[in-house]
């Protein structure tokens, strides 16, 4: 059995917490488009922001029967400003790609990179924000 030290817990969680913001380098592809929802889901899943199933339900009905793919950006090549070399361009990776069709849990999908559920998650929210968002009138 392993046993973590608090200092060793902390360190976990603050590499957590640094790995958190290295979601802004996934892009999500929605090739087949996404599904219309239903406006009461949307304005109920955004009065129910801090609910992570209403969310994830509100992923699913968005996605349900599409193709999502889960992209790893790629970096282009820049010089390292710490060191001062060159690091080589690397290209963008599919990290998933799946269909989900409804049946059973769709966190099965993420069993393998589960820190991909939660980009699954905001990506999608972001999607509910951009949907409920009037256009601008400047």
């Amino acid at each position: 059995m392993n046993i973590a030290t608090g200092k060793e817990v902390n360190e976990m969680y603050s590499t957590y917490l640094d790995a958190d913001t290295s979601f802004f380098n996934y892009t999500i592809k929605f090739p087949d488009g996404v599904n219309d929802v239903d406006p009461l889901v949307m304005l109920k899943t955004m009065q129910a922001r801090d609910n992570m199933d209403a969310k994830l339900n509100f992923g699913v009905l968005l996605t349900n029967g599409r193709k999502v793919e889960i992209w790893m950006d790629g970096v282009e090549q820049h010089t390292d400003e710490e060191t001062g070399k060159v690091v080589p361009a690397t290209p963008a990776t599919l990290e998933l790609s799946y269909t989900f069709n409804g049946q059973g849990n769709i966190a099965v999908m993420y069993s393998r990179k589960p820190y991909l559920l939660q980009a699954f998650i905001d990506f999608t929210y972001g999607l509910l924000l951009k949907k409920l968002t009037p256009p601008s009138r400047n």
